[in-house]
């Protein structure tokens, strides 16, 4: 077996007959799916002589869809538990795939929480470099990242400030969490994350 970028060639040993017509299969390993989720390009299939001559062929093998890896070490705090408080939250994951520049750490809050503020932010202490940007989308909060983030980085210091907590108390609904290159498409994804207490 061998390999040119994406190209991979299998070659017989020549320690067996002539193979017949039909159906073969093949099973090849340490293959790296693509570091985003969807659906990938097709394949192309071909089978050549001992010359390299083509013999037959297939170019449009069905692509495979990748999905999503998973953020693990995942959790969110309150400085302030209080009901109908306005503080600072501090979320934790590490990624399994590395995260673009430009790329995006997304995360869903359960209803109840205020994310209108107009001092929303976010900032990190050390964990992730350049400058981050926020956005909103409903309970749906973006954080813009300046820097490239390698995989398996364990960040425990992004803080998201001025979120106003639900107004009653009791545990909130869990939230989500994934990451996503610049052109929005996801690559890691949480698990629930546990809802917090408001008192």
């Amino acid at each position: 077996v061998s390999a040119v970028g994406s190209v991979v060639t299998i070659t017989r040993q020549n320690d067996g007959g002539a193979a017949t017509s039909g159906a073969k299969s093949f099973d090849l390993t340490n293959i790296q799916n693509p570091r985003v989720t969807g659906l990938t390009g097709t394949f192309v299939i071909e089978t050549q002589t001992n010359g390299s001559v083509k013999m037959d062929e297939d170019q449009n093998v069905p692509g495979v869809t990748i999905t999503a890896g998973q953020l693990t070490n995942t959790s969110v705090t309150l400085a302030n538990q209080l009901a109908g408080a306005t503080g600072n939250m501090t979320v934790s994951f590490t990624n399994a795939n590395p995260i673009p520049e430009n790329g995006h750490f997304q995360l869903t809050f359960p209803a109840g929480f205020d994310l209108t503020s107009p001092s929303l932010g976010a900032s990190s202490a050390a964990d992730i470099g350049g400058v981050l940007t926020v956005g909103v989308n409903g309970q749906i909060l973006t954080v813009n990242l300046g820097s490239e983030l390698e995989a398996g980085t364990v960040i425990d210091d992004l803080v998201i400030a001025n979120v106003k907590n639900p107004t009653s108390g009791g545990t909130t609904g869990t939230f989500a969490m994934e990451t996503q290159n610049a052109s929005d498409v996801k690559i890691d994804q949480s698990a629930p994350v546990a809802g917090l207490p408001i008192v």
